[in-house]
């Protein structure tokens, strides 16, 4: 490749050419553009009366001919969507039908191998023909005025069907050497192609009828021919079910070979300007192929019934097909995704690097080739032969060199710029090359267990580090290139110091080989092993995240995302996507070939897999802006999009089939649950979640919705249910730590249902950790408890407490934490709609759990010197209005004091309103201020002009006094007494409903009695009898019966049914004080946090950590678990080495072995030549001997 070229290829390759996409703002809007996409993707269905066989379209695709089993034509009218008319022409079915003559006529087939032609639209016959009880194939020419028919005999008969019944149909015929078994006509009639019994395919020219070209022969006869448009192919199906595709150039050059289909082919056809392929099959299969290049067939299977007959539209974008049911279908074929397998090596291809700043990759492989491809043109660049097996290789962050390792045990340095290859040798074969992040230099790891780091600009060795006892299968250079990590087949990471070579840390936990490795820039180190695991560490070595893929076999390679929000995980045959926000499975994708390797384009939008000898690339289902079903090899997709349209569209009546549990749909992240939660399928759901063998995902979309966050907000209370169950059932089976994570999104909506595991939820979300790295002993001087907001799951120890606090030994320690993020910041609305959730939720009981405790009781740490604040100007407000009143009624200036600390109040409420201008006036408290703000205002104002009114003090008074109770709420001694205050007055409402009826009833019994005073003055009367204020002075006997209803009604029975209400309020109140304490301080923190208008838009939610001493039979128990911890490492250590030490002697024994075999074999092999040896001189001695007795005895005879 010259220098030219390298420069014009960058200046080509322009990365911001590569479209963007903008995501939908919500779950119903992406369902509503999926249920589009679905409604394109599918197939319009066009019910029959009766069972098709047959079909063809007129020309300007308003009608279509039916043939019928049962030997009927019909015409179907497609725009009034019915059968106009439907004659039976025939006693037998009706095998092959097509319009001829401008539509004007109709030409059929029969099972009875009758040739009749037709008129239209009466179908009335104008001739019939008897053929050979033999299969025949017809086919028009290009003015549907010749009749090309075969009935498989070496004869090709051509015949004129633009004549009337009483002329005669002229018609020729063409002679082969072989019978014709199928035919097909070019669109512009210049070629037609013959399919021979021998398995040969010929190319005849239309107007003179002889022989252009062939093609080699098949081992098995053709059954259908088809060209494409502008006869630029020709697409054969063969009796083997192999499909064949030629280019119809000079050569006639054979360009695709599918072995796909089961059953024999029934249909070809071309669509989209020859861009793709249709077929169809008896096995019920419809494939669409890339004529462009190699890509993985698109099936459509929507019925599984056998494909009967195929025909495109004139313009070539729509297919009409039918299967063997009462129907015809009209598919409006779609635009398939990008995917390509590209073909140069002969064998294995070992690894894939892309080329920065560009659309080009170089794949490596065992046949010692190097290949360049441009993966946006899907074009092979450029290609090398080297020495040996290339095991590796690495590109330059600028793309202009790459260094490929070989099995030869030589490293070669490619110049892309001037195309100069350099080899420098080395001492064993490499397993893996990583370069430092400056590129000054790379390390290699070998066979020999060793890691070698070399100066890139010369490529020489700078430094030999040896302590793996396997081969080193990964690399990474990390901490600014000081140190390096590797990953072993001895079942460990190291960590080495890159500028020393000596071993900083050995990272113990993997049960298998460990064969990849990677640091994200976080600091994440995430590794894959033989055993199906994958862990997540700190850099330090602490194990983080264990994941097991769900199911066994090697991983091979991890990619995980540049913002950590997905990883890709490849074994053999299959590669999984992951959610890293609760370690979930998103999707399983399945590869053709056995993998080797996987890589990812720097912008994270194509997807590089070495399958076998192939390399296969496709966009990165993730970052497509193409909506697109992905998922294993199993199922339906079309079934799947009917299920999807049905259930949401037709009121729930979709069936669904456990083989589509699987099926996400990207870009936007929707999977089966998602849709089950969003359609309240119950029972479904369930079985999605929970099915063994092809299980849902549960993971978040694009926008952040859960199955759970779904079945929340339309308040599913069962489907909550199930999703609870699943991620208890993650959490704890499945010792998914981050199962829990995606319910901090949902808590705020939850409070508010009436939820009964409500509280036992929360309990569950705070536990303690029990992970081996946190420490179990601190100094007894260490301030504990103490509480830390992070931003990760993980319990960092140092974080919390500092690390000189920890010790082997002292007093015993706990780390409790929250399982999902909280809305721990204050003042973000986030915090402030929690918070009210609280309030509204109707399980008194949530007040109790643990975590809810801390985490009020740490907010309230963070706002209550607020709260002093306002309680300490509120003290002063009171203290100089009791003042006031005491003595300084006269004194303005006594007045202008208090009416300032007045108005500081004023402003604090005025920040309120104009913060939260409706909740506001919702609250009690916040009503009393406003009258008591007003009632001193204008208290005041009268004072200024000098006019003193007794009334409005005593008002102002009144207000300022009740209010003041609401403080109280400051102290923990008195907060629960106010909750208290209210529920009485609560309490009371019914009661003071019915006093008020006694009252009344008995002031009309004195006002109709007595009659001396006014209706309103009885009712004081009345009043007062109810507070056993009365005067006795009756004479009557009636009069004496009502006094003593009164007196026992009202002051007796009411008045103590009062003492016992407000005694059962108390008694509750007493019991549920620690409730009430917490009540009331939520709704403290809430009226602080909605003046914090200036943190209303951030995000606040952080994990809870908290470190604590432990008491009591705790704290022995803890000392114990710390000895099983530290015996649990060392035993997992030692069982470790101890299992490498006896595989390695074994298989140093094997080789050992056949090496002792080998050598004796080889004597043997020599002994053998040896004594065939003696034996060949043996003889020829014997022959010696035997020649001269022979002669010696010849002259005895003579004489």
């Amino acid at each position: 490749m010259s220098g030219l070229e390298f420069l014009l290829r960058k200046t080509l390759s322009n990365p911001s050419e590569i479209r963007k996409t903008s995501s939908p703002p919500d779950f119903i809007t992406a369902l509503d553009e999926f249920m589009s996409f679905c409604e394109k993707q599918l197939p319009e269905i066009v019910e029959t009366d009766f069972l098709p066989t047959c079909f063809d379209i007129s020309e300007n695709e308003e009608t279509v001919i039916i043939g019928g089993k049962i030997g009927n034509i019909a015409v179907y009218d497609l725009q009034a969507r019915k059968i106009v008319v439907d004659e039976e022409v025939s006693d037998s079915s009706i095998d092959a039908i097509l319009f001829a003559v401008g539509d004007k006529k109709v030409i059929a087939s029969t099972s009875m191998r009758e040739l009749i032609i037709l008129s239209m639209p009466e179908l009335s016959k104008i001739k019939v023909f008897q053929l050979l009880p033999q299969p025949v194939s017809l086919k028009l020419g290009s003015s549907k005025e010749i009749l090309y028919c075969s009935n498989y005999t070496d004869t090709l008969k051509i015949i004129d069907v633009d004549r009337d019944a009483d002329e005669e149909f002229p018609e020729r015929s063409i002679t082969t050497v072989d019978t014709i078994c199928c035919i097909d006509v070019s669109d512009d009639g210049s070629l037609f192609a013959l399919g021979l019994i021998n398995g040969v395919v010929k190319l005849i020219h239309g107007e003179s009828e002889s022989e252009l070209q062939s093609t080699p022969a098949h081992p098995s006869p053709p059954t259908i021919i088809s060209f494409s448009e502008h006869r630029k192919h020709i697409g054969v199906g063969f009796k083997d079910f192999t499909l064949k595709v030629w280019l119809v150039d000079s050569n006639f050059s054979l360009k695709y070979e599918y072995k796909e289909h089961t059953a024999e082919i029934t249909g070809i056809v071309f669509l989209k300007d020859n861009r793709y392929m249709v077929t169809g099959s008896r096995d019920t299969n419809i494939i669409m192929w890339d004529m462009k290049v190699e890509r993985s067939p698109y099936y459509m299977k929507l019925v599984e019934k056998e494909v009967l007959w195929f025909k495109c539209s004139s313009d070539h974008k729509k297919l009409f097909f039918n299967q063997s049911s009462n129907c015809f279908m009209i598919w409006e074929v779609p635009q398939l995704t990008k995917n390509a397998r590209y073909r140069k090596h002969l064998k294995t291809v070992n690894k894939i690097e892309f080329l920065p700043n560009s659309f080009e990759l170089i794949s490596v492989g065992s046949d010692g080739l190097a290949v360049i491809w441009d993966y946006r043109s899907d074009l092979l660049q450029d290609f090398k032969q080297l020495e040996g097996e290339l095991t590796s290789v690495i590109a330059s962050r600028n793309g202009k060199f790459v260094i490929i390792t070989s099995s030869k045990n030589i490293i070669y340095t490619w110049n892309l710029s001037n195309d100069i290859i350099e080899d420098t040798e080395c001492d064993a074969e490499i397993k893996s090359i990583k370069f430092s992040s400056d590129e000054n230099k790379f390390a290699i790891g070998d066979r020999m267990n060793r890691i070698i780091i070399y100066d890139t600009e010369v490529v020489q060795k700078s430094l030999t580090i040896k302590g793996h006892m396997g081969p080193v299968s990964d690399l990474c250079f990390i901490c600014n290139n000081s140190m390096l990590l590797s990953a072993s087949y001895d079942r460990t990471i190291a960590k080495w110091d890159a500028l020393t070579g000596n071993k900083l840390e050995t990272f113990y936990g993997h049960r298998g080989p460990v064969r990849c490795l990677l640091v994200t820039p976080k600091g994440w180190v995430v590794s894959g092993s033989d055993n199906s695991e994958i862990i997540v560490w700190d850099i330090s070595g602490i194990i983080l995240y264990t994941l097991t893929t769900p199911e066994s076999g090697k991983i091979i390679s991890l990619f995980l995302s540049e913002n950590d929000e997905y990883m890709i995980s490849l074994q053999l045959n299959k590669y999984h996507f992951w959610k890293m926000e609760n370690l979930a499975v998103m999707f399983q994708c399945d590869t053709k070939f056995p993998a080797s390797c996987l890589t990812m384009s720097h912008d994270e939008k194509i997807i590089a897999i070495a399958e076998g000898n192939t390399v296969f690339v496709e966009e990165n289902p993730l970052k497509s802006p193409a909506i697109r079903l992905v998922g294993k090899d199993v199922g339906s997709q079309q079934n799947y999009m009917k299920f999807i349209i049905d259930c949401i569209k037709n009121n729930n009546k979709g069936l669904l089939d456990e083989k589509h549990f699987h099926w996400v749909v990207s870009p936007y992240l929707i999977s089966t649950s998602h849709i089950l939660a969003y359609s309240n399928r119950v029972d479904e759901l369930n079985s999605a979640l929970f099915n063994k063998s092809n299980q849902s995902s549960f993971f978040s979309t694009i926008n952040k919705e859960t199955p759970l966050s779904i079945s929340v907000d339309l308040e599913y209370k069962n489907c909550i249910d199930i999703c609870l169950k699943y991620m208890k059932h993650e959490h704890s089976r499945r010792k998914n730590k981050k199962a829990y994570v995606p319910l901090g999104d949902c808590l705020t909506k939850l409070n508010t249902i009436d939820l009964p595991e409500i509280t036992r939820l929360y309990e569950i979300l705070y536990q303690r950790a029990y992970d081996i790295h946190l420490p179990s002993f601190s100094f007894y001087e260490t301030q504990l408890p103490v509480l830390y907001h992070s931003e990760s799951l993980d319990i960092f120890p140092e974080k919390i407490v500092p690390k000189t606090m920890y010790s082997s030994n002292g007093r015993s320690i706990a780390f409790h934490h929250s399982l999902c993020p909280l809305n721990i910041d204050i003042g973000t609305q986030e915090s402030i709609e929690f918070l009210e959730s609280l309030t509204e939720c109707s399980t008194d009981e949530v007040f109790r759990c643990t975590l809810l405790q801390v985490l009020l009781k740490n907010k309230w740490d963070r706002v209550k010197w607020a709260v002093y604040a306002q309680g300490s100007i509120y003290i002063l407000y009171m203290i100089q209005l009791s003042i006031y009143c005491i003595g300084f009624l006269d004194s303005l200036v006594n007045l202008n004091m208090l009416f300032a600390t007045h108005v500081l109040l004023f402003l604090y409420e005025f920040s309120q309103i104009l913060t939260d201008p409706i909740d506001y006036w919702k609250d009690m408290w916040n009503i009393l201020d406003q009258l008591r703000g007003l009632s001193c205002t204008i208290y005041a104002i009268l004072m200024w002009q000098g006019y003193y009114d007794s009334d409005v003090l005593l008002t102002v008074i009144i207000f300022s006094w009740t209010r003041g109770i609401s403080y109280f709420r400051m102290f923990d001694g008195t907060r629960y007494m106010v909750r208290l205050l209210s529920e009485v007055i609560k309490d009371m409402q019914v009661f003071f409903v019915i006093l008020f009826y006694s009252t009344l009833a008995f002031s009309f019994i004195y006002l109709l009695r007595i009659n001396e005073l006014s209706f309103s003055e009885y009712l004081i009367v009345s009043y007062r009898l109810d507070l056993a204020d009365f005067n006795a002075d009756f004479t009557e006997l009636f009069d004496w019966i009502i006094f003593f209803l009164a007196t026992v009604i009202n002051p007796l029975i009411m008045l103590n049914l009062l003492i016992s209400i407000m005694g059962d309020t108390y008694s509750k109140v007493q019991e549920s004080n620690d409730i009430a304490n917490y009540q009331e301080l939520t709704e403290m923190i809430i009226e602080i946090e909605k003046l914090m208008f200036w943190k209303k838009n951030t995000y606040g939610k952080h994990y809870l950590q908290i470190c604590d001493f432990v008491s009591g039979t705790d704290a022995s128990s803890d000392k114990i678990i710390e000895k099983i911890k530290t015996m649990r490492n060392q035993v997992s250590g030692i069982e470790d080495t101890a299992k490498y030490i006896k595989e390695s002697i074994a298989r140093k024994n094997i080789k050992e072995t056949d090496e002792i075999i080998s050598s004796i074999h080889a004597e043997q092999d020599e002994i053998h030549e040896e004594v065939v040896e003696k034996l060949n001189q043996n003889n020829e001695a014997l022959e010696k001997i035997l020649g001269k007795l022979e002669t010696q005895s010849l002259d005895n005879y003579k004489e």
